[in-house]
């Protein structure tokens, strides 16, 4: 009896604060935000020989697109195509990270749900993602700044190093809608990427960089932060 008389009274506080919603109206949706990502294991290799990369360095600037596979009557599946850069590396440092990179997305939202007088849902889903992905490591060397140098290596300048990744991802994302009309759903996404090094550590030239030793498949946990604008 006591446990009839719980369930009946979760069930009312349920009710009460939220209805579940299974109506995802969008049609397409533009994202922009930040993520915070991690090294391959290629550069996190040179870098044992040099300076760490702090953070900030490690912040990419996100652009996501999101179509729904039935515009004419939405449903629960998505998808669209993600494009990101790190947002420092036009910066010039001792350290130059850079990372850039496209996937194609596709969600299902598993679960819609309206907390209490909020304006919409709060959209549940689950996903993946598979992408290519470039990365360079920029070390300032050399200190000469003589016009005669130029033509010596002891000009100051950059070592790049650089490598092409392929990378599959497992995503979960919480929709949060925002009180703004401009501004209707802030993202959050946690992602877990496998990847592995296709070609590289690379030189400028192409050249493939020699007696280095690394794991060329990797996992990691990514964390997006995303805000929908409506234009």
């Amino acid at each position: 009896m006591k446990i009839g008389r719980l369930f009946k009274f979760v069930l009312f506080l349920f009710t009460l604060f939220s209805t579940f919603a299974f109506s995802y109206t969008n049609t397409f949706a533009d994202f922009y935000g930040l993520a915070l990502t991690d090294t391959s294991p290629a550069i996190s290799k040179i870098l044992e020989n040099t300076d760490q990369i702090d953070l900030f360095k490690r912040l990419i600037g996100i652009y996501t697109f999101e179509t729904n596979a039935n515009p004419r009557n939405p449903s629960v599946l998505t998808s669209g195509f993600t494009m990101y850069k790190s947002i420092l590396s036009f910066i010039p440092d001792k350290i130059i990270y850079d990372t850039l990179g496209v996937n194609y997305d596709i969600w299902v939202k598993l679960l819609g749900v309206r907390i209490g007088n909020s304006i919409s849902e709060t959209i549940f889903s689950f996903g993946g993602a598979f992408g290519i992905n470039f990365e360079s490591l920029s070390l300032l060397t050399g200190n000469s700044h003589d016009y005669n140098d130029f033509n010596k290596v002891e000009l100051r300048h950059y070592n790049v190093v650089s490598t092409i990744n392929l990378i599959g991802s497992i995503k979960f994302r919480v929709d949060i809608p925002v009180n703004s009309n401009n501004f209707p759903f802030i993202s959050y996404i946690a992602s877990y990427d496998i990847g592995t090094t296709i070609y590289g550590p690379y030189l400028p030239d192409f050249k493939i960089m020699e007696n280095i030793e690394f794991e060329r498949t990797f996992s990691r946990m990514s964390h997006t932060i995303l805000l929908r604008v409506r234009f």
